[in-house]
This record gives C-alpha cells, structure tokens and sequence, in this order.
C-alpha cells in the first residue's frame, strides 16, 4: 500500500509539472513594441477580381500594439486606392503567433469604405522576419460592384531616422508660351502659373522641370509631359523617405499675351541707291544705328578740312548664331573716324553697334540730333516679364 501509494504521488506531481509548464507557454507575450510595431515601407501591388490594377512604390504600413490583447497587433494602411481612392484600411486587432525566423498574424475585420464600396469585410494575413514584412490584404466588395480586390504589400521596417519632408521645392517649365512662371503654395498644396492667350491645347502638353525634399520621390516624375489644357488639374504626390506623403494640384491659373520680337525675318534698304549705302533691316518694329551709319559713309568731302573716310561693314547684321530660331542680329562696335566739322557737329570716332524697338528719323540728324532715334513701341497692357538672350565677345582679348 505504501508503495501504491509513493507512486500515485508521483504522478499527481509529474501532471502538475507539466500542467505549470503549459499554463506559462499560455503565458509567453511576444515582444511586438521592440519586433514587430513601427512604421514599414514598400511595393504594394493591387488586383480586381484577377486583373492587375497597378502597383503603389513607397506605401507605408503602421504596426503598433493593440489595446485588445498581450499578442495582438493594429495595422493601419493609409491611402489605399483601386480604382476610386478608398482612404485608410485599419484592422484591429490582428492575432500575433510565432514562427521560425519571426512572427505570422492575421485578422478580420468590417469596415465601412466609400461609396460604392460601402461595409466590407477585409481580411489581413502577414508575416516579419526580421526587417522584412510580407502581407496580403483581401477586400470582399458586395453589390452593386461585387469585386474580389486582394493587395499583396511587400517592404521594410523604416529605422526612425528617415527623413519626413515630402516637399516640390521646384516647379518650372522651359516654354514660350508659359507667361508666368508656377508659384508653389504649400499650405493648400496648389501650383499655379499663367500661359499666352495664344497657347492652343497642343502646346499645352508640357514637361515641368520637379525638384523636391533630400531623399523624396515625386510621381509623375520630372520632365514627363503632362496635359494642363482645358482647365485640367494634374496631380502630383511626393512621398519622403519615411512614406510621409503630400499631394500637390497644378493648373493654369490665367492667361497673359506674349509679344515676340524676333530677328528671323530680315529686308535691305533699297530707297539708297548706291549699294554701300544699303544698310540690312531686322523686320518687325526694330531700328538701329546702321541707319546713322548710312550718314557718315555720306558726308565725305563735307568734313573738310577734316574729312570722313569710313567705308566698311554696317554694325548690325544677320547672323545665323542664335539662340532659338534660325538668325540673330549681330551688334559690332566699328572704327568710323570721326570729324569735328560736319557743319558744326561733331561725328564720333567709334559707333557702338546698338538695334532697338523704335524708329529712327534721318532727316532730323542735322538739325536735332537728339531727336533722330525715338524709343520703344507703344504697349497697353502691363508687362509681366522681358526676356531675351544674348552673348558677347571682347575684342581686347583677340589683341
């Protein structure tokens, strides 16, 4: 009996024993603040009832403890889009198990979505390992669209270090028809900028030159054209190294009339009638001292005793050097001698070549000189901007 009875204790302890040992297994809480909660980034990709809709590059991913259980997980995915942007997918709770090499979890969860989409059941199943984290994410849609939408997310645990500006720093276009360079209004994510009143809908196909934050992205990217006729909005979103995301809508603004003065269309005058005196015009409301010039080839003897003996190259001439186009005028400062004694004035020595928007009245150039070159042309709109673009040579470095 007392044997029996030894053996029977040792058994009641040994069941103990192991009884004490499953009750702590029960017990074990994973580790989720230090393995699995943060913030991840990654590739999700999306498909409808098996059709690829299309894949999202840095979609970030949230994990943090949840307040309904030791070993269980919210996630939360902001932004999710298919088809219509469907906003934020948040499951809480999700179930945490351990696996070799990391932790699985997975929940369920009804969620009311957009319209049309209405309440959904979304299912989450996922896995970490480390810095790597796999999750696929199922969407049943009910009627009336009744679409089977599953996303597969695939990223990495972001350090807390990353940076988190997501800013457009820089937005210009390099094109003739756009008036008003785009102004970046950060606080209601806008960017705006004014074209001609002649921009058809064709030029208004266009590449923006994008800079943004240190380490950001920005979709679409730079130098990629994009259509801004007809009122349209383009989108544009930049996300940040850490996933931080912030979206900018650039219109045309308004409309402003661009003038172009050109040198692509060039004429002699012909009322001299001998050749040297037949100095080249730029077309299109331009004047220059070439018409002076005609002048001091002219007076000759009439400068006695100190007479005038230029007979070169006019300083303004055509030139197939431009910068846009096919000709450009070229100014050259010349040698024309100079005489005190052209009845009673003064001819300079040296003519710098000069050409402006405006007329010249020869015959003004003996009795009031200072009225023969008369400046500009009227405009009746204010002006925006003046550009032109130009290129010198200084003659004293060929010396």
């Amino acid at each position: 009996m007392k044997k029996s009875l030894l053996y029977l204790l040792m058994f009641v302890c040994s069941v103990s024993l192991f009884s004490s040992c499953g009750d702590d297994d029960d017990e074990v809480k994973y580790p989720i603040d230090t393995d699995l909660a943060g913030g991840y980034i990654g590739k999700l990709s999306v498909v409808v009832d098996g059709n690829q809709m299309g894949t999202t590059e840095n979609q970030k991913i949230a994990i943090a403890q949840s307040n309904k259980g030791a070993n269980q997980i919210a996630l939360s995915l902001k932004n999710f889009t298919f088809l219509i942007n469907v906003g934020d997918i948040e499951v809480d709770p999700c179930t945490v198990k351990a696996i070799d090499g990391g932790y699985s979890f997975e929940g369920q969860q009804n969620l009311d979505l957009v319209a049309p989409l209405g309440n959904c059941p979304i299912s989450i199943l996922g896995t970490v390992k480390g810095s790597n984290i796999n999750i696929e994410i199922g969407v049943k849609v009910g009627a009336p669209l009744n679409q089977d939408v599953k996303a597969t997310f695939v990223g990495t645990k972001l350090t807390g270090n990353e940076s988190s500006e997501a800013k457009i720093t820089g937005f210009t276009f390099d094109s003739d028809i756009v008036t008003e360079q785009p102004v970046i209004d950060d606080e209601k994510g806008t960017i705006t900028f004014k074209v001609s009143k002649d921009a058809t809908n064709e030029a208004l196909s266009l590449s923006p030159s994008i800079t943004v934050s240190e380490k950001a992205v920005v979709t679409p990217a730079s130098n990629v054209k994009q259509d801004f006729s007809n009122n349209k909005k383009v989108e544009y979103t930049v996300t940040a190294e850490d996933g931080t995301v912030k979206k900018y809508s650039v219109f045309v603004s308004g409309t402003n009339k661009v003038v172009v003065y050109d040198f692509e269309d060039w004429t002699v005058d012909t009322s001299q009638s001998t050749p040297e005196y037949q100095y080249p015009i730029a077309v299109g409301g331009w004047a220059s001292c070439n018409q002076a010039v005609v002048f001091i080839k002219g007076f000759g003897g009439f400068a006695q005793p100190d007479p005038i003996t230029y007979d070169g190259p006019f300083p303004i001439n055509k030139t197939e050097e431009a910068h846009g186009g096919n000709y450009a005028a070229e100014l050259v400062s010349i040698d024309t001698t100079g005489s005190d004694n052209m009845l009673g004035q003064k001819v300079p020595k040296v003519t710098a070549g000069s050409i402006f928007l405006g007329t010249f009245v020869a015959t003004n150039a003996l009795t009031d000189p200072m009225t023969t070159t008369l400046f500009g042309i009227e405009y009746t709109e204010k002006p925006l901007l003046v550009k032109g673009f130009f290129k010198y040579l200084n003659y004293a470095t060929l010396l």
